[in-house]
């Protein structure tokens, strides 16, 4: 058996980076810092990937490209994709593991955690993503 190939790691911001305020009005989720880095490099650290995608908001889009000038930016993440909440502080356990577990399968997976106001997607892995948000994918995950 080949590898599977290495996937695009693409970090999407939902409607609840707005509880972000006001640290995240200027920059993207991922690029705050949380304890010794930020979620974005906690993200990146705990999934290995080949391509960076980035999903931001249009109003911090410039700032999110100059501090990141490999990644996409609001463009289409390409080929097999790992999407993963910006909000979501990546740590050792459960959900990284299940999340890690699915990256390489053949059928897409969503991953759902609750929060104080419901269930937020964390994670969905999309083996051939058509060029649509991870939200909007998530409804057509079982």
């Amino acid at each position: 058996l080949s590898p599977c190939p290495m996937p695009t790691l693409c970090l999407f911001e939902d409607a609840g980076v707005a509880r972000l305020a006001p640290l995240a009005l200027t920059r993207a989720a991922s690029d705050l810092a949380v304890g010794g880095r930020t979620l974005g490099a906690s993200a990146t650290a705990a999934f290995p990937h080949e391509r960076l995608a980035l999903r931001v908001r249009d109003a911090v889009a410039g700032v999110a490209a100059d501090e990141h000038p490999a990644a996409t930016v609001n463009g289409a993440a390409g080929g097999p994709t790992l999407f993963v909440n910006a909000r979501w502080r990546v740590e050792a356990g459960e959900a990284r593991d299940a999340v890690a577990a699915a990256v390489g399968t053949r059928a897409p997976r969503a991953f759902v955690q609750p929060t104080p106001d419901g269930p937020a997607l964390v994670a969905l892995w999309h083996p051939t993503p058509p060029d649509a948000g991870p939200e909007a994918l998530a409804g057509d995950v079982a």
